[in-house]
């Protein structure tokens, strides 16, 4: 009998969502945010992908929660991953 292992872990389990989030991983550092390591995550999870970033967005006049939410790229502190 074979051992099935879920890709999601051979990650670091501190970026696996909870059960019943819509994303898959969260909380990746954004010097992790390279071709290799998005060829990587696409390889292992097998179905399409898309990255959402998160950090400070500050200065816009909108709700301090929704600045979390999502942020520029060129900001971002973290990233998120979602399968589409």
């Amino acid at each position: 009998m074979m051992n099935t292992v879920n890709p999601i872990d051979r990650l670091n389990p501190a970026w696996r969502s909870p059960q019943g989030e819509q994303s898959v991983l969260k909380g990746i550092p954004m010097r992790l945010y390279t071709s290799d390591t998005r060829r990587l995550l696409r390889t292992i999870l097998k179905q399409p992908l898309r990255f959402r970033f998160r950090g400070p967005r500050r200065g816009d006049g909108r709700d301090p929660l929704l600045n979390r939410l999502t942020c520029l790229k060129r900001r971002a502190v973290t990233f998120s991953v979602y399968v589409v």
